[in-house]
């Protein structure tokens, strides 16, 4: 697998901007799109899963979120690992 050493000067102002988004007011427009991307993945999570997760739709929300989270913060410190030489690169 190759990392791309600059992929972090993209990948880290995404993970701020996630981390923001998540403590902005309800009401912000960014936020209602948030939530209208969440609910379109709770859809498709129904549709592979077989079954209603509308009651579960908070928690949802939430794995979405910590699983994006996840995925950035991952990359962001794979790719300034190898910015920096502690992992081997292209």
């Amino acid at each position: 697998m190759r990392i791309d050493p600059h992929a972090w000067l993209l990948t880290a102002p995404l993970t701020v901007t996630l981390v923001r988004l998540y403590f902005l007011p309800a009401e912000s427009f960014a936020k209602r799109c948030w939530r209208q991307v969440t609910e379109a993945e709770t859809v498709g999570w129904e549709r592979l899963v077989g079954r209603s997760l509308r009651a579960d739709q908070f928690a949802m929300r939430k794995a979405v979120f910590c699983i994006m989270l996840l995925a950035l913060l991952l990359s962001s410190a794979a790719s300034f690992a190898v910015f920096i030489g502690l992992l081997p690169g292209r």
